[in-house]
């Protein structure tokens, strides 16, 4: 799979919104959207030269909504809107393993040994002693060992390693809502305006597993790896062509927004609002047992500005914000089970600084400039003050600091050239379940900083 590695993606979709004035008062809006995904995707997960954990995985999903809303607006203080809303997907994957035994053993190697109370290096100088060809190779991956070191251990045999080990496991998850919810505005004077929305919904969800043997090791008759002699090296043998299927349905939830926006003048607006967000709660598959994870929940709270100045030369926005998150979901490969699982992994705290803005230099050109400071990390303990696994760590593609400064220019020339530069900066920190570090690949975590150009040259203008 190595020389398919990248993304290839399809979206279709279709989106319908009709509306119908019942009165002066009142109107009913319909928005229906299906849509329909296919992607393959192929990932060297290690990173590595050589052929050892390569990934494969077909994604086929699609998702309809239906959505019915009354709007109220009789040109009084008060305007709103209620209605309901349907929403149904499933997605069905088929995650392909691929590796070299020979690459695989050297990473499990130190496993192996221990189990049988060994060290690497002792069990390479059992196998010279013994005189086994290439035994000074054992646990080395420029030249790995080529023969199963647990069948010389167990059986004292000669058992060549598979190139070209293959395994895949097949799952579906499936999710159907039901929401309630209204919204009103209320505008307390002329500048003060005051809005409260409110929405409960209801998740029906399902979820299957299964896995399956593409190639195991012709010596062993295909029925098993021989690193470890186990049917494959990440699906669970409870699942091995064995699907497992499961369904829940939670108790349904609320979630909720407050909003005060007041109009300094006619060119500052100024907010700030409280809300909750919620993402629904996913069914974890483990062998051949599950269990729900709870919905993940997002109290926040921003406060902001929206400017225009100079007759509109110059426009601006600028906002702050504190959240708190409890029961954040994290998805993660499970090595044991050969599958993605969705883990609550506790509370967590982000909190803020965002600007954007842009000024009209001249009649042709314009500054654009934005600035962002995140702060997102675990915190130490959960909401019942058990210690948290993960705290301290930072979000994954949060970066603390990031801006950028485009300028555009629109001069009438024959062979215009605009462009635009960002930098950002951000810290990334790669994990693993696996013996990364026995292996020699330890995860890293490092700041990296970006510098971005594009200029572009349009089409010859005609005179």
């Amino acid at each position: 799979m190595r020389d398919k590695l990248g993304n290839d993606r399809e979206i279709f979709a279709v989106t319908a919104n009709l509306e119908y004035a019942l009165n002066e008062a009142w109107t009913l809006t319909s928005l229906t959207d299906y849509r329909d995904l296919t992607s393959n995707e192929a990932w060297d997960s290690d990173g590595a030269a050589f052929n050892l954990l390569q990934f494969y995985q077909a994604r086929e999903g699609d998702a309809l909504s239906q959505e019915f809303r009354l709007n109220y607006d009789n040109g009084g203080k008060m305007t709103g809107y209620f209605g309901a809303n349907y929403f149904d997907y499933e997605t069905r994957d088929s995650l392909t393993f691929s590796t070299d035994e020979a690459y695989a053993q050297s990473l499990f190697l130190p496993q192996i040994a221990g189990g049988a109370g060994l060290t690497v290096a002792q069990i390479r100088g059992l196998l010279m002693m013994q005189g086994v060809p290439g035994a000074e190779n054992v646990g080395s991956f420029e030249t790995p060992f080529q023969y199963s070191v647990l069948g010389l251990l167990t059986q004292g045999a000669l058992i060549p390693l598979n190139p070209a080990h293959l395994e895949q496991s097949r799952t579906t998850d499936a999710r159907t809502s039901y929401d309630l919810f209204g919204d009103v505005t209320y505008d307390v004077t002329d500048r003060l305006s005051l809005t409260a929305g409110l929405r409960y919904t209801v998740n029906e969800l399902e979820a299957s597993s299964v896995g399956e043997l593409l190639r195991g090791n012709a010596a062993l008759g295909g029925t098993a790896n021989a690193v470890t002699f186990a049917p494959g090296f990440l699906i669970n043998a409870a699942l091995l062509n064995n699907p497992y299927s499961v369904s829940a349905e939670p108790d349904g939830a609320f979630t909720w927004r407050f909003n005060a926006a007041y109009r300094v003048s006619d060119n500052v607006n100024t907010w700030v609002s409280y809300g909750r967000g919620r993402r629904p709660e996913a069914i974890s598959i483990s062998g051949r047992t599950s269990s729900v994870v709870d919905a993940e929940t997002l109290d926040n709270v921003e406060a902001g500005m929206f400017g225009r100045f100079f007759d509109d030369r110059l426009q601006m926005t600028t906002s702050v914000y504190y959240g708190q998150y409890e029961n954040f979901q994290t998805s993660r490969f499970d090595p044991i089970n050969g599958v993605f699982v969705v883990e609550n992994s506790g509370n967590a705290t982000q909190y803020g600084f965002e600007f954007d803005g842009q000024a009209l230099l001249t009649d042709n050109i314009r500054l654009l400039g934005s600035y962002a400071y995140n702060f997102s990390e675990y915190d130490d303990e959960d909401s019942n003050g058990n210690p948290l696994q993960f705290a301290g760590n930072r979000f994954r593609m949060s970066p603390e600091n990031s801006f950028s400064l485009p300028s555009t220019d629109h001069s009438r020339l024959r062979r215009a050239i605009s462009g635009k530069a960002s930098n950002s900066s951000r810290t990334t920190t790669a994990s693993t379940t696996l013996p990364m570090a026995a292996a020699g690949l330890p995860a890293c975590a490092k700041p990296i900083r970006m510098a971005r150009l594009w200029l572009k040259r349009p089409t010859p203008m005609a005179w």
